[in-house]
């Protein structure tokens, strides 16, 4: 007597309808963190830009923050715990609660 394999279908990526983009492709992965590229392919960086089109911040740092902070707030929602906001900032900034 034999045992069958069965294999899941599994997509090779989501794609999310109606929020992509207009010139860059941002993909996450669970042990990688997000990824930026853009609409050519070449790798592209994930900024932080004020209402002055001033680049506050850009790159890894800010990518592993938006990721950590996006994955903490799902499982908040998961678990119930009733905190609808996740809060990332430079320590000892003095930054206000948002």
């Amino acid at each position: 007597m034999g045992t069958t394999k069965y294999e899941a279908a599994v997509p090779a990526a989501l794609e999310l309808a109606g929020v992509a983009p207009a010139h860059c492709a941002i993909s996450a992965v669970s042990f990688q963190g997000l990824t930026v590229t853009t609409a050519d392919g070449r790798p592209a960086k994930l900024a932080v830009i004020d209402a002055d089109g001033n680049v506050l911040d850009a790159g890894r740092d800010v990518e592993n923050a938006a990721f950590k902070v996006a994955v903490e707030a799902y499982r908040n929602f998961l678990m119930g715990s009733g905190h609808l906001r996740v809060l990332a900032k430079p320590p000892g900034s003095g930054m206000p609660q948002i």
